[in-house]
């Protein structure tokens, strides 16, 4: 069930309305039923591999706290499982191709859709094991409470990807309601569909067009394309993370911000500590600082180790050598960024009396690396790093996508939503707390983006970007 599509709207009222109606002793059960039927709307029968991923855990860290000294071996129990299934429905077609094509083998390729947002309830649940394995965190003893952490409806999918510190005790804490979270809610779910369907789900035309085919626009349109896929999946994600943690907190349960103004960043390393803050945080828990982190003596190893989290990180979003590239290179920027600023401190000084320089900067490199990501392909990818190195055509922005209605005029308005946007992420924090301090400002917010979400948004039932990882 998508989060910007009617039947979803209808759901949430019918779930919210009853959270604050039934008996206490049913919340539980109750948002548990309610999560089943929000997955059930993808392909029902992937709630077994949901339920498996859940039981592996839940006893393997009942099991830690029972038979301490064979913690270890519960814990590669439940490691090994929870990547298993993952690497079969989501890197087993690709390795195969890789082996058939490397050794001229004849291995069967497997035809099962990826389960929506697996890679997003795996690394969730593994993170209580962990927890649990290093002593941080209590095993859970009812499964339904432990079910409902792994299933919560608003981030199943696609996160945030929360420990068990930050939310397990939410779902047995009194339940009241709050008429100022409600209201706060609201407004990040207003927000979050502003930029899903009136800026995301608007320009993946363009993107689609320009990717599909870059050989057959000029290098402006490339170029075009390229900046549009860095906002679109900006504004997608955001905006679905925006409106997980509205709905949830109109439920009184409070989910981490995944994005803390990513693109005001002045260097690649403050990017990437905003962006996807919840997977950032995983890697640096589970991977590295584990590994040692910054804590080695020597910078060779400190590199080695940023360039496995991010190779990994690449390998987390998608089974392709262009996903691995993409990973790598933005370890690459971190390590070249750490080089400069550690080695070369006289250029760094000098580089930080420009700080909106600094943050454009970022933004490009950041934009370059995504090219990787939306690509389908290396020679997809190679074809628009061509287009854009051989910079040549006149500015024609609209060009052949005047089909797709993005002649002068749609293209205005793109950019003035755009703007719109940066503005207000520019004058508010995430949660965008700071306008329950202005009742005027607030309620002209509500009217705008209201206004612009009925009359300009995009409904043809658009997935979000991250529900394929």
């Amino acid at each position: 069930m998508l989060f910007n599509t009617f039947e979803f709207f209808i759901f949430f009222v019918v779930v919210f309305t009853l959270y604050y109606t039934i008996p206490v002793r049913f919340v539980v059960l109750f948002l548990l039923l309610a999560s089943c039927v929000f997955y059930s709307y993808f392909i029902p029968v992937y709630l077994l591999v949901l339920l498996a991923v859940i039981l592996i855990d839940f006893f393997s860290a009942r099991w830690m706290e029972q038979q301490p000294q064979r913690r270890r071996l519960y814990l590669v129990l439940s490691i090994c499982s929870n990547l298993g299934i993952l690497f079969f429905f989501k890197y087993y077609n690709f390795a195969v191709t890789e082996i058939n094509s490397l050794f001229d083998t004849n291995w069967v390729l497997t035809h099962l859709i990826l389960p929506v947002g697996l890679s997003f309830h795996t690394f969730q649940s593994l993170s209580y094991v962990l927890e649990v394995y290093h002593g941080r965190y209590p095993a859970e003893k009812r499964f339904s409470i432990f079910a409902l952490y792994v299933m919560y409806f608003p981030q199943l999918v696609a996160g945030p990807i929360e420990p068990p510190q930050n939310l397990l005790h939410q779902f047995t804490q009194k339940r009241f309601f709050n008429w100022d979270n409600v209201l706060s809610g609201l407004r990040l779910v207003c927000w979050g569909l502003f930029k899903k369907a009136v800026i995301a789900d608007r320009i993946s035309f363009y993107v689609a067009g320009v990717f599909d085919a870059p050989a057959q626009y000029n290098s402006w349109q490339v170029l075009l394309g390229v900046v549009f896929f860095t906002i679109q999946i900006y504004c997608d994600f955001s905006g679905y993370s925006d409106m997980a943690v509205g709905l949830s907190r109109c439920l009184n349960i409070k989910l981490s911000y995944n994005f803390q103004r990513p693109f005001f960043a002045s260097n690649i390393k403050e990017f990437w500590r905003r962006w996807h803050v919840t997977l950032s945080d995983w890697f640096k828990n589970y991977v590295y600082i584990p590994l040692g982190g910054n804590r080695q003596l020597l910078f060779i190893k400190h590199a080695a180790v940023i360039l496995v989290v991010f190779f990994l990180s690449g390998v987390w979003h998608g089974a392709g050598f262009n996903y691995i590239l993409w990973g790598v290179s933005n370890g690459l920027l971190i390590i070249l960024y750490l080089i400069v600023k550690n080695y070369f401190k006289g250029l760094h000084r000098a580089l930080t009396i420009f700080p909106l320089m600094n943050v454009f900067f970022t933004c490009c490199f950041v934009t370059a690396t995504f090219v990787f990501f939306r690509a389908q392909n290396l020679d997809q990818a190679a074809a628009v790093f061509n287009k854009l190195i051989h910079f040549s055509g006149s500015l024609d922005l609209g060009g052949n996508f005047q089909r797709f209605a993005f002649g002068t005029m749609n293209l205005f308005y793109i950019f003035a939503v755009i703007l719109l946007m940066v503005w207000v992420e520019k004058k508010t924090d995430p949660g965008l707390l700071i306008l329950q301090q202005k009742p005027v400002t607030d309620i002209f917010f509500f009217i705008v983006t209201v206004s612009l979400i009925v009359f300009t948004g995009v409904f043809y039932k658009q997935s979000f970007i991250y529900f394929q990882f």
